[in-house]
């Protein structure tokens, strides 16, 4: 991964200079066209692209291999995900006088809602289940989104 200190290193070695400043490296990538990115995170042991070419190709097997088991019934593949979204509540800042530490009072609780969405990829919609606890299931609603 570069970076504009890596690049000025780079180009003095290349010039045959004894040091370039990190700005020029900075001026020379954005010159090229690149822009400072976050990088996403990827898990070290991710499957290839051939590896997940061939769990669609075995996914197609199965799906088949099912449907021929049951030819009286449809089979559908469905995809789940889960999240948990909440609130607990923090203060990050808040004024006081210097040379003092600010004292927040605060009621500690925690709200969330779990969500879980399932996608049948040959539908247009979704079908989406929220759950206010993990624990009891009372308070659920469906909805089909469009």
């Amino acid at each position: 991964m570069w970076t504009s200190p890596k690049v000025a290193a780079w180009m003095a070695g290349e010039l045959g200079l004894a040091e370039v400043l990190p700005q020029r490296g900075w001026e020379a990538l954005k010159a090229i066209g690149w822009s400072v990115q976050k990088p996403r995170p990827r898990h070290p042991a991710s499957a290839t692209p051939e590896e997940r070419e061939a769990f669609k190709k075995k996914l197609a097997a199965v799906v088949t291999e099912e449907a021929a088991k049951h030819p009286d019934k449809p089979v559908e593949v469905w995809a789940t995900d889960e999240h948990r979204i909440g609130l607990k509540p923090i203060l990050r800042r808040v004024w006081a006088p210097k040379g003092q530490r600010p004292i927040a009072l605060g009621h500690h609780r925690y709200k969330w809602l779990y969500v879980t969405a399932f996608v049948q990829p040959t539908l247009y919609g979704a079908i989406l289940v929220s759950l206010v606890s993990i624990a009891s299931c009372t308070d659920s609603t469906i909805a089909l989104l469009d």
